[in-house]
């Protein structure tokens, strides 16, 4: 039986993710590294301009980087507040992952999290909260 009130349960949500005490309300993507010393992307603040915020997300199951202007549908749709980091729940790329993956990762509980800048997002299904830090703005990546 169809239940009306529930229709909106499988639905993706893209619940506010607080990785900092202080989040701004927009970020901008610097730059995206994956070296070995992890998948990090560096984000850029209009409050500190002459820093960058470095997350790394170690060694992430997948990744994805998507120009915003062909997230139109999922931006339109999406239940979210506006805000710069984000996980989703009901996530269709996440079960996506584990059909792909015969579900040899679900007992580890991945999230799929979204960085969400005005001309890109950043979408990365992982394990743990990356690790972050300030960066000089000139710091050179190898």
């Amino acid at each position: 039986m169809n239940n009306p009130t529930g229709a909106n349960e499988d639905r993706e949500k893209y619940l506010k993710w607080h990785l900092l005490d202080d989040v701004p309300e927009e970020i901008y993507l610097h730059s995206i590294h994956d070296t070995v010393d992890g998948f990090q992307v560096a984000l850029e603040l209009h409050e500190n301009a002459n820093q960058l915020l470095l997350l790394n997300f170690g060694e992430p199951f997948s990744t994805r980087v998507t120009n915003s202007s062909y997230l139109m549908k999922t931006i339109h749709n999406a239940e979210r507040e506006p805000f710069p980091f984000y996980t989703v729940k009901n996530s269709k790329w996440l079960a996506w992952f584990h059909e792909n993956t015969y579900g040899i990762h679900e007992q580890l509980h991945p999230i799929h999290s979204v960085l969400a800048t005005p001309e890109e997002w950043v979408e990365v299904i992982h394990i743990d909260k990356p690790k972050y830090t300030w960066i000089a703005r000139d710091t050179r990546f190898t």
